[in-house]
């Protein structure tokens, strides 16, 4: 069904070299995804579906913090274990020996960041690389830790809060390069990726989402694929005046990289303000022309230059908050009697894309959820098929049972690949919503969205999420798990034929990766937004791990209430984040 990517080593010289090699060790993890393909699949597998009925707590660990729900994942380098707390962000190495704290990192931050980041005070990973622990703050810095010490090695303040640039992503280490992105996607900002050198945190360069050629750094060798997308300036000309100046596409979500192509990938966020009204030509709104380049995109870079190589959109004139920040999946696919090098995304507006990560080309875009604002996608100039009815630039006044929600069918939980199954296995939110344009004017400093929107549970079922896995050729789902509650912690595969991850009510879930079958839970005491692990401890067992924890505000629903986005999670959790570490006896 697959041919599968190996981690290239050939070919690689531009990537970093330890990582290269961390990353061969299915020991450690040292990446947010564990391998640059974003594949989040372990090698491991004394722990696999004949025994998991056994797996028990190994070990916990309290991160002491209640002012936000934790994100991300540890990472285990060595004997090492790093975990990135929540605001304010203490930073823990902890022995895995005997789970105790060998060191504590507490960054300075600036409390303004608090009142201009839009949806948790947390980070959705970190990263290793040539001896360092580097994470990103919400108050926009970015800082290298020595990983054996916790001394500080350098830090470098690349958001600017005046701005309302906050940072939550995972930082990627591609070779000399440490590329950031940033959130504030909600204040009228201009998205960006800025790359900083390894060892001294230097800014080398920043690429704009939207903008002139120059600040989005395109040259000669940007080459779209679809004729629509060849137009000059495309950062300029696909908006309506200085529009592109507020226009947003932040970049909040998570990276994935090609050694061999040296290309990184990374998705952009929704408009701004999310009603298009301010972004098109009253009198002419056409979304084929003011398509509001390079919004709810992909987009391919060069790791090294930051240069753009190619980039397609998912959601042209995007205007249903449909932020598409990944993961993308890199996985060599036989497609059509012929080998392509594809990226594979379940995007929040409900489509399983397959792309030619060479190219940008569109090979398949199918429905994974129910899907109504479009019908589907042209291949042949990779539009999609727009429902006018759903479209704020067409249909004035309150728009009922658009499908998916403004969180999308998939957000941004990492899936994971299975090269055993050739299967992507991947979250859902069984949401449609009620949206609403409404009038703003842009203030700097306050939130320019203009829409007003409520989540209702889609007709397909009264369940809030699914668990789905998916076969990328055949463009179909193989089996599919309906959770009552919602899931928004990210999967993880292993040889083990096993797939793991976490419900919002507390489950912690093995499942069979081939039949779907739940072999084991364990009730945590708590949901969790963060991403399961595996890795060999020094006494060469197998554990699993996952941080849990939700967000502060989520996690006080009054026990008496159900909230529809939310599922019952009220009566299940209050505020607090621990680390679970599970192993067999």
């Amino acid at each position: 069904m697959a041919t599968t990517a190996a981690l290239a080593l050939a070919g690689g010289a531009l990537a970093n070299p330890e990582l290269l090699f961390l990353q061969q060790d299915p020991a450690q993890w040292a990446f947010t995804s564990r391998t640059y393909n974003g594949w989040r699949y372990s090698p491991l597998n004394q722990i696999h579906t004949g025994n998991v009925r056994n797996l028990r707590v190994a070990w916990t660990f309290a991160l002491g913090i209640q002012e936000d729900g934790v994100e991300g994942e540890p990472l285990v380098v060595g004997n090492l274990m790093f975990v990135v707390a929540p605001w304010p962000h203490q930073v823990y190495a902890l022995d895995l020996r005997d789970g105790s704290i060998r060191w504590i990192y507490e960054p300075k931050l600036n409390d303004a960041a608090k009142a201009v980041t839009c949806c948790g005070l947390m980070q959705r990973g970190w990263a290793y690389a040539d001896g360092k622990l580097i994470f990103n703050t919400v108050d926009g810095q970015t800082i290298a830790l020595d990983a054996q010490t916790g001394k500080e090695v350098w830090k470098t303040q690349v958001g600017d809060i005046g701005k309302q640039e906050v940072m939550t992503a995972p930082p990627l280490v591609a070779g000399n390069n440490v590329i950031v992105g940033m959130a504030g996607g909600e204040f009228g900002n201009r998205g960006w990726v800025t790359a900083l050198d390894l060892k001294t945190g230097q800014i080398r360069w920043r690429a704009y989402s939207t903008g002139p050629n120059e600040e989005m750094l395109i040259g000669p060798r940007f080459k779209p694929f679809y004729d629509q997308d060849k137009v000059p300036n495309p950062g300029v000309s696909t908006w309506f005046g200085d529009s592109w100046q507020r226009g947003t596409g932040t970049t909040w979500g998570y990276m994935t990289y090609d050694p061999e192509l040296n290309l990184f990938y990374y998705g952009t966020s929704n408009g701004g303000p999310w009603n298009p009204k301010y972004r098109v030509d009253p009198s002419d709104p056409d979304p084929t022309k003011w398509t509001n380049k390079y919004v709810a995109s992909v987009l391919a870079r060069d790791a090294t230059t930051g240069e753009l190589i190619w980039a397609y959109q998912f959601t042209p004139q995007e205007q249903w908050d449909y932020d598409e920040v990944g993961p993308f999946l890199l996985v060599d696919l036989r497609i059509g009697g012929q080998v392509r090098k594809a990226l594979l995304y379940a995007a929040r507006n409900g489509f399983f894309f397959v792309l030619d990560r060479t190219t940008g080309e569109v090979l398949s875009a199918t429905p994974y959820t129910l899907v109504n604002w479009a019908s589907g996608y042209d291949l042949r100039t990779g539009f999609p098929i727009f429902d006018r009815a759903k479209m704020h630039i067409y249909t004035r006044g309150l728009i009922q049972g658009i499908c998916p929600a403004w969180i999308g069918g998939k957000n941004y939980e990492p899936p994971a690949y299975s090269p055993r199954t050739g299967l992507v296995y991947f979250t859902t939110a069984n949401l449609c919503m009620d949206q609403e344009a409404l009038d703003v004017e842009y203030k700097p400093g306050e939130r320019y969205v203009g829409m007003r929107q409520v989540a209702k549970l889609s007709p397909t079922g009264n369940h809030r999420a699914e668990f789905v896995a998916w076969d990328p050729v055949n463009q179909r789902r193989i089996f599919t798990i309906k959770e009552p509650s919602f899931v928004r912690s990210g999967v993880l595969a292993t040889a083990g034929d096993l797939v793991f991850y976490h419900t919002l009510d507390g489950w912690f879930k093995a499942v069979h990766a081939r039949t779907g079958e739940v072999l084991w839970q364990f009730r945590t005491g708590s949901g969790s937004y963060a991403n399961p692990i595996t890795y060999l401890g020094p006494d060469g067992k197998q554990y699993m791990a996952v941080l849990v924890g939700s967000k502060a505000a989520v996690a006080n629903v009054p026990i008496d209430q159900e909230d529809v986005r939310y599922g019952f999670v009220g009566k299940y959790q209050r505020r607090g984040n621990y680390l679970f570490v599970f192993s067999l006896p």
